[in-house]
Parts: C-alpha cells; structure tokens; sequence
C-alpha cells in the first residue's frame, strides 16, 4: 500500500533506547536504518517533588529582647539538595541554615531572630530545581506565632540634679 502510516506506543524504561524499523510483504524483508540503528529516546526518572515538615517557632512567645529559633526538616526521596530553604516571617523570605542531617532521611535548617512587638505569622518555603518545590504548611497558608512583647524602658533611681534645698529652714 501507499501512503499508509504505521504507529506503535508502548512505556519504556529509564535509560538510553535504540530501535530499527523492520518492514516486510511475506518475501522480502527491508530494515531502516540499514545495517544501524537509531538512537534515542533518553528516558529519565521524574524526580520526587522535596518535602517539609516539623516546622516550628521557638520560643513561642517573648518580648523584643528573645530570640526566636525557626527550624524547619527538609527531604527529598531522590536525595537533592535544595537551592534555597527560606522561612517566611511576616511575608518577608529569610534564607536559612544549613544545621545537620541528610537529603534523604531529613535535614535541619534553621534561622534566629529578634522580632519587634506584636503577633507574627511564619511559613517555609523550598526548591530543589529538580522535583518542584514545598510549602509548610502545604496549602502556602501561614502559622501564628510568635507573640512579641515590648520591654518597658528601666526605671532608674531618681537622682538629684541640684544641691539646694528649698526653703532653707522651716
């Protein structure tokens, strides 16, 4: 026949694929390439999106003098090392710390601060270039915390600022 188009589809491992076409009418046999092959497709493993967890704040309350310790766990089931750990306090992005642990079973990252007073709001963010990226908590939204209070001025002892006394006698 002329003209006509054969297709096939099938799933292929990961790796390197080579094929050739083998045509034939019941006599004749014909192969494309000849005597070669063709190279291709590379198939590649989709890599495992990064996960958070164990996002916490603490102290969760203090005043304007505390620091805060904000510590996230950071995985990744193909073992990537992310580009970027960041929490996000009050919307701004911190980078964070590199503390201990592996890719694979959890990694510590963490950030200290002060903070000024009033009620805060914190969530994490990741990328791994490879797998995508994270939020904790999941859905983007944030925590509540911590509650910051402000410290008083010290009261320092009165002290006299003139030597006189008034009135002299009486």
């Amino acid at each position: 026949a002329t003209g006509v188009t054969y297709t096939y589809s099938t799933t292929l491992s990961s790796g390197y694929h080579n094929y050739t076409f083998e045509f034939s009418d019941g006599t004749d046999t014909a192969y494309l390439p000849i005597n070669s092959t063709y190279y291709g497709p590379y198939v590649s493993v989709p890599a495992h999106p990064p996960v958070l967890k164990h996002g916490s704040v603490s102290p969760t309350t203090g005043d304007t003098l505390t620091t805060f310790t904000y510590q996230v766990t950071y995985s990744d089931a193909d073992g990537n090392t992310p580009y970027f750990v960041r929490v996000y306090i009050d919307g701004t992005g911190l980078l964070m710390n590199y503390i201990s642990g592996s890719n694979t079973t959890g990694a510590i990252y963490q950030y200290s601060t002060s903070l000024t007073a009033g009620s805060h709001t914190y969530k994490f963010f990741t990328y791994s270039g490879y797998g995508g990226d994270a939020y904790l908590p999941s859905n983007g939204s944030t925590y509540s915390g911590p509650t910051v209070t402000s410290i008083p001025p010290p009261n320092h002892a009165p002290t006299l600022s003139s030597s006189g006394l008034t009135p002299s006698s009486g």
